[in-house]
């Protein structure tokens, strides 16, 4: 009987079967036990691992934003560059064709003294300006744009001087009336421009468009009517230049009673009954000052077509209309 059992215990031995041993139970907790450290291990390192990911993105997003923000002012000044750029060339264009214009305007009593005709070719001009100022601003500003309406608006000045060359009725007359024409709408179409450029750079710069409209057109203005005491320089300088005529014009010996009747009777008793004195400059010099003027005009016009760029009204020009006045 015991040797069965023991050939029994034998072949359970040789087969694996029964109970685990307490050392290998002790061998399986400890291997558990490792593999448990392990994965806690490869978590940490994981989790390190993606927070130091983490924070490389986090950085790498500020330094995105930074660079955006940075971008982003990096556009908005040359926008600001650009809108005042196009107003202050404006300003020089309207400075250089009004400063020839105004300079002319001004002598026009003198060197179209003959008949009166530089007088009436100036009530024309103011005649004409307050027909067209009751309507055609709005009409041609909303046909031609602002831009195309200043260019081809400029052009009646030039015409006007080109008139003084040959001073005669069929010249003089027709060019003062499309300058009367043309003046309310040259400056209506500033106006818009200006304006719509102060609006923009309020878009830009976040400050009131009220502010930089009024901004704006001070700029405009004191640069534009400079002109005025700095072109009327130049006819003095050329005219300057020509010496006092003793054989037909004025004595430069004029007694008290004589000098007494100048001014509004024009030395009358120097010329008999005629109640007008007309002595023109020297016609030479006076094509010396046109041709100056005249190339003030094209100047402008230059000025306006390559340096002003057409600025997007956003309606505004479009709206001026004959049903909103």
């Amino acid at each position: 009987m015991q040797g069965q059992l023991s050939i029994i215990n034998d072949d359970m031995e040789i087969s694996g079967g029964g109970m685990p041993s307490i050392e290998n139970l002790r061998t399986s907790s400890d291997q558990h036990e490792e593999a448990m450290d392990q994965r806690n291990n490869n978590q940490q390192a994981f989790l390190a691992e993606h927070e130091e990911i983490q924070s490389y993105c986090d950085s790498d997003n500020s330094e995105h934003d930074k660079s955006g923000k940075r971008t982003q002012e990096s556009k908005e000044k040359p926008k600001t560059w650009l809108i005042w750029k196009n107003t202050l060339c404006l300003s020089i264009a309207y400075f250089l064709l009004f400063g020839a214009y105004m300079g002319l305007q001004i002598l026009q009593s003198s060197i179209n003294c003959v008949a009166g005709l530089g007088f009436v070719s100036l009530v024309v001009v103011y005649a004409c300006m307050l027909f067209s100022g009751l309507f055609s601003p709005p009409l041609v500003i909303g046909w031609l744009g602002v831009k195309r309406t200043i260019v081809l608006s400029m052009i009646p000045y030039i015409v006007f001087t080109a008139a003084n060359f040959k001073p005669q009725w069929y010249t003089m007359i027709p060019a003062s009336a499309i300058v009367g024409l043309a003046a309310p709408i040259i400056w209506t179409a500033q106006g818009i421009y200006v304006a719509t450029a102060g609006r923009k750079l309020s878009a830009v710069t976040g400050k009131p468009s009220d502010l930089l409209i009024r901004r704006k057109m001070t700029v405009f203005f004191g640069i534009a009517f400079l002109s005025s005491p700095v072109f009327l320089l130049v006819p003095s300088f050329i005219y300057s230049s020509d010496s006092p005529k003793n054989e037909t014009g004025p004595s430069l010996n004029h007694s008290f009673e004589s000098q007494a009747t100048c001014g509004a009777s024009d030395c009358q008793e120097m010329q008999g009954n005629k109640t007008t004195f007309c002595d023109p400059p020297d016609k030479n010099l006076t094509n010396i000052l046109l041709g100056f003027y005249l190339s003030m005009g094209f100047a402008a016009v230059a000025t306006v077509v390559f340096l002003v760029d057409q600025m997007a009204e956003n309606g505004m020009a479009k709206q001026v209309t004959l049903k909103k006045l």
